[in-house]
């Protein structure tokens, strides 16, 4: 099994809310919101949009996504709860340790062991 975890800094007017909302609507998707944060899970990933605003763009989004890399009719179980806690959870990692996002706090805390 191979799951891919990735992150990447989008300008504010790339996506909008309407677009996010959009996706987390697809066929087998959930939507997903902590916070301010917006985005969707499946049973095979998903994508959370966090706010990240600087001082040049006050839109900025953080987008992190993870997903299982295999064939989809491998689907046995449901993966959507383990999906949306390792979203989150790195959602945290990405937006607080690693890009200090304003506002970030309102993800809640990451455990530290």
């Amino acid at each position: 099994m191979n799951i891919g975890i990735n992150y990447t800094v989008h300008a504010g007017s790339e996506f909008t809310e309407a677009h996010i909302e959009e996706m987390a609507k697809a066929p087998g998707r959930s939507a997903l919101t902590i916070g301010k944060a917006k985005g969707d899970v499946s049973n095979t990933g998903g994508t959370l949009f966090v706010p990240c605003p600087t001082k040049d763009d006050p839109g900025s989004l953080v987008r992190i996504e993870a997903a299982y890399y295999r064939h989809p009719d491998d689907v046995q179980n449901s993966w959507k709860e383990d999906f949306r806690d390792l979203i989150i959870s790195a959602a945290r990692h990405v937006a607080q340790d690693v890009l200090k996002c304003e506002g970030s706090k309102e993800l809640g805390e990451n455990r530290k062991n």
